[in-house]
């Protein structure tokens, strides 16, 4: 719409994302795969379970090609719906106005085969073309932007034993690789382990069905069978931003927030017209009497007393993520 535009080739992949406000192109991919688990049935080797992820190899396998696609264009909003498989699909969308790309993910039941079950661990991958040199970026928490170095640690001697799970990091709500040119940063709806195990590439783990224990105290599988008996069925969003290196934090911080703080949504049975409902209830409230600074987020309030509050604000911006919006700022309270 707006500010991005996506292409897919024949069958349904996307191939290319465009900012159309700077008039860059550059070549995206995303994709499922699959890592195999380690699965043993005795102590002596260590199988990957619920504190351990341990795949059987240094590669993933691709799940599938999209095997059908469905595109809707509209006003507000752009989609591309994608069965990938039949326990995986996948919603690609575009909000007008707004300068990301958001993909929801549906996954599961994760399949188990009836004779000796292979664990199976999901991811997405994205890859761009970006020469991130080993190095790529994770929140600590939400907060502090924490630089990773693939098969390195600062703190210790670096044994290359696990390639893959020894290279994944924790993601509260962003995850990011850039170079000079360009940032790909992918805001998260939950916590993942994520990595970016080649240049160019970023990838989130999404969903887990694991058929052995790892022997680390629970007694049991990760494989909860969920309402329906075949297994758990997991949804999720990620929001994709595609900016410079120096423009990317003023996007990606309050974007976090906005995607962590998303209205729920709930039903009742409707007695009013909604112009009546309007006009009975209040509908609308904010205690401020005027909007703060796009750095400052109001983090908590607690009422002490019938007219007295307590109100905690953060910077949400990091020293060094942006020339203007990461200076201090005054906040004078008897005005907001």
């Amino acid at each position: 719409l707006q500010y991005i535009e996506l292409t897919f080739n024949g069958i349904g992949q996307l191939i290319s994302l465009k900012n159309r406000k700077t008039g860059g192109t550059i070549a995206f991919k995303q994709e499922f795969l699959v890592y195999k688990g380690m699965g043993y049935s005795n102590y002596k080797y260590q199988s990957s379970g619920a504190y351990i992820f341990r795949p059987n190899g240094t590669q993933a396998e691709q799940v599938s090609n999209v095997t059908t696609v469905q595109c809707i264009e509209g006003s507000l909003i752009n989609e591309t719906r994608q069965i990938i498989a039949p326990w995986i699909s996948q919603v690609i969308r575009l909000y007008q106005g707004k300068n990301f790309v958001e993909f929801e993910w549906t996954i599961g039941p994760i399949p188990k085969e009836f004779k000796n079950p292979v664990t199976k661990e999901i991811i997405t991958r994205y890859t761009v073309d970006i020469h991130s040199a080993g190095v790529f970026y994770t929140d600590s928490n939400g907060r502090q932007t924490m630089k990773r170095t693939r098969n390195y640690h600062p703190s210790f001697s670096y044994t290359n034993t696990e390639p893959i799970s020894g290279n994944y990091y924790p993601v509260n709500n962003r995850i990011y690789i850039r170079d000079s040119q360009n940032q790909l940063t992918v805001l998260t709806d939950r916590s993942h382990g994520g990595t970016s195990l080649n240049d160019g590439q970023i990838e989130l783990m999404l969903h887990r069905r694991l058929f052995y224990d790892d022997n680390f105290g629970v007694g049991e599988a990760l494989d909860e069978l969920g309402d329906t008996g075949q297994g758990l069925v997991v949804r999720g969003r990620h929001w994709i931003i595609m900016e410079s290196p120096e423009n990317s934090a003023k996007f990606y911080r309050p974007l976090s927030l906005e995607l962590y703080n998303l209205p729920l949504i709930t039903f009742a049975e409707r007695k009013m017209t909604p112009s009546d409902h309007s006009r009975a209830f209040v509908t609308e409230f904010s205690a401020l009497s005027r909007s703060l600074p796009l750095a400052i987020n109001v983090l908590t309030i607690q009422m002490i007393a019938p007219t007295r509050a307590i109100i905690r604000l953060e910077h949400i911006f990091q020293g060094d993520e942006d020339e203007h919006l990461a200076q201090p700022i005054k906040v004078v309270l008897n005005i907001i």
